[in-house]
């Protein structure tokens, strides 16, 4: 995605779309009639670091790829002799989409890796296979050495390095349509020590964490959690990252009863915290996404939560559908539909739910609440028939007022409508209160 509107006529378009915080005319970004949409306000950017080289020189092209913006350039495109050669001019359209996102205030910055760069693997491709054992160090210091460039020459805040993604799962084999790498747990073991030793040496071991292990399975990521327990209490794993999947199906608490819990335990022991990094659905009700983010932040408590791709090239699976066209260059980058339902969904969430707000316990795993210094977030989900919905909150939030209320309702295609909340003490507590349309998400803001 990054690539591909990096490198669109309509760029800044899409980086206010998915970075600011307002409102943005769609006819922006498509050919059709004026309609206003609120910007989602994303706040994190995960860097896709790539390890596509020239395509030549012995590099393995997959057949199953067939798209120009899955070819993520790597840093060091060939196979070095005697000293390895940096060209840090390529991959040039996401970088410049990543300026962009930074222009619009995004400060936290992640660099995950797929897979390290072709000449690292046994099938001389980044799309599947493994990492040869002679170059898992090779990799540590690839990581290190674009983390470093990132942070000393581009200025760019990286928070964290994510050395994998969906390692155990057993995808990620010769020849994939994407860039991917099996690599076990021991194997990861070995990398994240010799990661450390390499950040150290660059002077960011105290400025950039390593996240782990960024499993597909909840239970993959149990096991992982586990094996890494003693590189976390030392401190050289930051972070659990982990996908909201199991398999290519959305994770659903009712599948995999007291797994998030469990694995929220278990990071919590070496006082880790969770990111959920991955997810996307092609269903195009929103009603799966909205259950997805209330599971994930009322069982895992994750302190972020991030959508895979929010644009995709003729795919319902993002939030937005687009045509990327057939290659790189300054050129048109529209979407060929107006936002999905997904996206209004997610909206509920990134528009009012900021950066530094505190989750609140709640009794109900249909409703989350955040506060902030001045202000309370609350947004709830009616997954049944029209209904009067209320929640509970202690009287010391009496002095906040009901300042906004949102309401999307995908079947009835009612999107961020305008709503009507009542706001009253009852006994000892308030009482927030909703008219809810049937099937329908409602996001509130309390405010003085």
């Amino acid at each position: 995605m990054g690539r591909a509107l990096g490198s669109a006529i309509e760029t800044e378009s899409w980086a206010d779309l998915l970075f600011s915080t307002g409102k943005l005319d769609f006819k922006r970004l498509m050919r059709c009639e004026s309609q206003t949409v609120p910007c989602l306000g994303l706040s994190i950017v995960r860097y896709n670091v790539g390890g596509v080289g020239y395509e030549k020189d012995g590099e393995q092209v997959s057949s199953k790829c067939q798209h120009w913006f899955r070819k993520i350039e790597g840093f060091v495109p060939e196979r070095p002799e005697a000293s390895w050669k940096f060209e840090w001019s390529r991959d040039s359209e996401q970088r410049s989409f990543l300026f962009l996102a930074r222009r619009r205030g995004v400060s936290i910055v992640e660099l995950y890796f797929n897979a390290p760069m072709w000449w690292m693997t046994d099938s001389s491709s980044s799309f599947g296979g493994r990492l040869v054992e002679h170059e898992r160090d090779s990799f540590a210091w690839y990581i290190a050495m674009v983390a470093k460039h990132f942070h000393d020459e581009w200025d760019v805040p990286v928070k964290s390095v994510s050395p994998f993604n969906e390692p155990s799962s057993g995808f990620w084999r010769w020849p994939h349509d994407q860039e991917g790498c099996l690599i076990s747990i021991d194997e990861q073991i070995d990398i994240i020590r010799r990661l450390t030793d390499k950040l150290l040496g660059c002077q960011l071991k105290d400025k950039v964490l390593i996240a782990a292990s960024e499993e597909n399975f909840v239970e993959q990521a149990l096991q992982s959690c586990d094996k890494l327990q003693k590189l976390q209490e030392d401190g050289l794993v930051g972070r659990c990252n982990m996908h909201s999947y199991s398999g290519l199906d959305p994770l659903r608490e009712a599948d995999h009863p007291g797994k998030r819990r469990a694995l929220r335990n278990a990071v919590a022991r070496d006082g880790l915290n969770i990111w959920m990094l991955e997810h996307g659905t092609g269903d195009l009700t929103g009603l799966g996404l909205a259950q997805t983010i209330l599971e994930d932040l009322n069982f895992l408590n994750t302190t972020a939560w991030c959508y895979w791709q929010p644009v995709e090239h003729r795919s319902s699976w993002g939030l937005v559908e687009a045509d990327f066209g057939d290659g790189p260059g300054e050129k048109s980058v529209q979407a060929i539909k107006p936002p999905s339902a997904n996206y209004y969904i997610l909206a509920h969430f990134s528009k009012y739910i900021r950066p530094g707000a505190l989750m609140m316990d709640c009794s109900e795993s249909w409703a989350v609440a955040f506060s902030s210094p001045h202000s309370l977030v609350l947004v709830f989900l009616n997954s049944s028939h029209s209904r009067t919905m209320k929640v509970c909150l202690p009287a010391t939030f009496a002095i906040l007022k009901v300042k906004e209320a949102v309401m999307t309702q995908p079947l009835g295609k009612q999107f961020f409508r305008d709503w009507t909340c009542t706001w009253q003490r009852q006994g000892y507590s308030f009482e927030l209160s909703a008219e809810m349309e049937n099937h329908s998400l409602c996001s509130v803001l309390l405010g003085r």
